[in-house]
């Protein structure tokens, strides 16, 4: 029983580091869904978002730049809020969906190099760079 409890807890362990590593690195945004609104949205500008291994997410906005902590837990991204833009200008509507997107906590999801995101508003697709 003990040996079969830690295999589990192991394999639990390399689940959650395979995923969070799955999750490191650059991200294209290839549309939003607003689910308000039931409107996709497609960037007419490339907008990415970078995954550090130190749980911070960097992305620029047409104008602004942004960074925010997050934290996965139980398969869950949690951002924390404390994060911030810079406020050089105001955006283009599609970078405000783009920003909206990370302030919940969201489920996700990677297959290949496509990541969906989901919040309580929007569902999200991107692109590994």
């Amino acid at each position: 029983m003990k040996v079969t409890l830690s295999f589990i807890v192991g394999m639990l362990m390399y689940q959650l580091s395979y995923t969070q590593n799955s999750f490191l690195g650059e991200w294209e945004l290839l549309s939003l869904k607003d689910k308000t609104t039931d409107s996709l949205h497609i960037p007419t500008k490339q907008l990415l978002f970078k995954v550090n291994s130190d749980s911070i997410i960097n992305y620029t906005l047409d104008i602004n730049t942004c960074i925010l902590k997050y934290k996965m837990i139980e398969g869950k991204i949690v951002v924390y809020s404390g994060g911030g833009c810079t406020k050089i200008c105001c955006d283009k509507p599609n970078p405000i969906f783009f920003y909206r997107t990370f302030k919940d906590t969201l489920t996700f999801n990677i297959t290949g190099d496509k990541l969906i995101i989901k919040s309580s508003t929007d569902i999200s697709t991107y692109k590994k760079k």
